[in-house]
């Protein structure tokens, strides 16, 4: 990202290690067990399933206020569709998904990105990766999030591995970072 504020400093970014101490002290202080699946799937099991961006922005369970077991959530770069699909196939031969959401944000690090960018830094840093090789690898980089969730919903409904119910129950919006509403994408 070369969009940074003059006075931008970089913030502590923890090591595996102490993220492992870290998990330690929430296993001893804070951890509430789950059930097993069997027994979870007697109470609950989600009807919606959401695709969202990675980014810890953008947390479904947190801005639908979701409870344990209602939202199955699926999060990649981007929130995209694409990578996405066999995820969501896979969970539905569970689940039988009544609803399939997609979700992009405001400030999203995408916008950010360059495909020559990122590909400049593969050939920089998998020197032995060959040019067929670096061509093949998939970049999709949108410019508004509107126009992102436009074609993700597109995959949705074109997609041969969902079903047809989910396919049409798929719904679009842009969660706003400063508002925290979900806005909808048509």
């Amino acid at each position: 990202m070369d969009h940074k504020p003059a006075n931008y400093k970089p913030v502590h970014r923890p090591t595996v290690d102490e993220l492992l101490l870290r998990n330690k002290n929430y296993a001893a202080t804070a951890h509430r067990p789950w059930p097993d699946m069997w027994q979870l799937l007697e109470w609950t099991a989600p009807s919606t399933i959401v695709i969202a961006c990675a980014d810890p922005r953008c947390d479904p369970q947190q801005f639908m206020e979701g409870r344990k077991g209602e939202i199955a959530t699926i999060r990649n770069l981007g929130g995209q569709a694409e990578i996405s699909i066999h995820d969501v196939a896979t969970l539905d031969s569970e689940f039988q998904f009544k609803e399939l959401v997609v979700v992009h944000h405001t400030d999203c690090g995408v916008t950010y990105l360059t495909k020559d960018g990122v590909y400049a830094y593969l050939r920089e840093n998998l020197p032995d990766a060959t040019t067929a090789a670096l061509e093949a690898f998939p970049i999709r980089i949108f410019s508004s999030m509107e126009e992102g969730v436009r074609h993700d919903l597109e995959v949705v409904r074109n997609s041969p591995y969902l079903r047809k119910e989910l396919k049409d129950s798929v719904r679009g919006f842009v969660f706003d970072i400063k508002t925290g509403l979900l806005n909808p994408v048509v």
